[in-house]
């Protein structure tokens, strides 16, 4: 299998910082948002960190909320850099091919971006956190608590550490219940909260009773809990959005790593690459459990939990059956992930899941960001060629028109199941075969004639 970026940079990060071996006033960040700070989860918990980092050191900050996966974010970096920033913080996987040639143009400067990284330079250190690992353990979670043996997962884009995600998840859902499923709704929209609550309603209303989330806000969580279902959240602690209903979810914690990040510019020594925090320094952490969870499941979760952090414990290890039932890993193979980090390989590994990939997308969509400068995003391809040839069995929710202008919005759900034949089926768009191309959160229509373009 061919890797992505396998640059795995080490990093000592504690969760209280070391002091500043300079005042901070003569250095300035700034932080470039995909969403906006109020969505209550990814931008959110970017902004907080970016809070506490002025609050700790004295940092002059500054942010821009809502900017697109686009070419307009080069514009607002140099912008930044005009007016004297010295950090910049490009807080979304889409920004990376913009960002380099920022980057590449101002060597003096520093750029942190978020993996996996695609688009390298030597002043960009591209972060993110073992997110997988927290998955795994709030997959127990709704191993447990189900009772249809239907877990819903509402997911952003299929990029791959959402896909490890993903993986994790249906692994800890499967460890503690073998007859459960995992259904996957993929609304191919990082913040899109009417697409990612609908998608919520549409797993329930097809017969799951816990849902979990890879997106930007809560609402996937008040859609599930609305219908009377579990829910476990994502980005961070949902629980006010439904306080009876919120089972758990994961958390981030971004203030470790942007205290490191401005000491390690400050003393000189930063180094390109990529950081992953995880559990162990309070990257990724869990919500508080809801008390409606069995005693015995919250401990075997804080069992696993620290079996992950001190080693003796790893999922990710076989055998392992693919979506197709085949043999992934071996009994005894070594970890699946290089280095540890599950965002460079991502077969689909679990055996009914409802979600996949195949091993040539992502080094094709990887190629054909470089060459067409569309960011990472989903890109210009046949939804319906793209679900059926990824294996990305499931509800695809579309959008045709864009929503960040206000317009009416035309959506259309398919619901699958156990295999990708099933949607060929299914009523997808009366209007045939559709394709989008991703700009930020807009999803438009394109002509027939570039869908026949490949992606390689």
């Amino acid at each position: 299998m061919k890797r992505l970026f396998a640059i795995a940079l080490a990093v000592g990060l504690a969760a209280g910082a070391p002091p500043f071996s300079a005042a901070a006033d003569d250095l300035s960040a700034a932080f470039i948002y995909v969403g906006p700070v109020g969505d209550a989860g990814w931008t959110y918990r970017h902004d907080q960190g970016r809070q506490c980092l002025e609050k700790k050191t004295g940092i002059k900050t500054s942010f821009v909320e809502s900017v697109p996966q686009a070419a307009d974010v080069a514009n607002v970096e140099k912008d930044f850099l005009a007016q004297g920033y010295d950090l910049i913080f490009a807080t979304a996987f889409g920004y990376q091919p913009f960002t380099q040639q920022v980057a590449q143009q101002n060597p003096d400067k520093h750029f942190f971006g978020i993996t996996p990284t695609i688009a390298p330079a030597d002043n960009i250190l591209n972060y993110y956190g073992k997110l997988w690992d927290g998955r795994y353990l709030t997959g127990i979670v709704a191993g447990r608590m189900t009772k249809s043996n239907v877990v819903g997962f509402v997911a952003a884009v299929p990029i791959p550490t959402v896909i490890a995600g993903i993986n994790a998840f249906a692994l800890g859902v499967r460890s503690i219940n073998p007859k459960a499923t995992v259904r996957v709704v993929w609304t191919l929209s990082w913040y899109d909260p009417p697409a990612e609550k609908q998608a919520a309603v549409a797993l329930v209303e097809g017969g799951a009773d816990v849902v979990a989330q890879h997106q930007d806000t809560p609402s996937p969580v008040q859609g599930a809990a609305e219908k009377g279902a579990w829910a476990i959240g994502s980005e961070s602690d949902m629980t006010r959005f439904a306080p009876g209903k919120y089972l758990t979810g994961t958390v981030w914690n971004w203030c470790p790593f942007y205290l490191k990040a401005l000491e390690m510019v400050k003393a000189g020594t930063f180094k390109p690459g990529e950081f992953y925090g995880g559990l162990n320094d309070g990257t990724v952490s869990l919500a508080p459990m809801n008390e409606a969870v069995p005693e015995e499941v919250v401990k075997l979760v804080e069992s696993r939990k620290q079996g992950l952090m001190d080693g003796s414990f790893d999922y990710w290890k076989g055998p392992i059956k693919d979506n197709k039932g085949n043999i992934a890993v071996a009994k005894g193979k070594p970890d699946v992930f290089e280095a540890g980090q599950g965002g460079h390989q991502f077969e689909l590994l679990v055996h009914h899941s409802d979600a996949g990939t195949n091993r040539g997308f992502w080094p094709a969509r990887r190629q054909r960001a470089a060459r067409h400068g569309d960011g990472a995003g989903i890109g210009q391809i046949d939804a319906r060629q793209y679900v059926h040839d990824r294996g990305l069995a499931g509800a695809v929710l579309s959008d045709k028109s864009d929503h960040a202008a206000g317009r009416q919005r035309d959506r259309y759900v398919v619901v699958g199941e156990q295999s990708s034949e099933t949607l060929g089926d299914a009523p997808y768009l009366d209007e045939g075969v559709t394709a989008f191309r991703r700009s930020g959160h807009s999803l438009r229509k394109a002509s027939d004639d570039s869908l026949r373009q490949p992606l390689h």
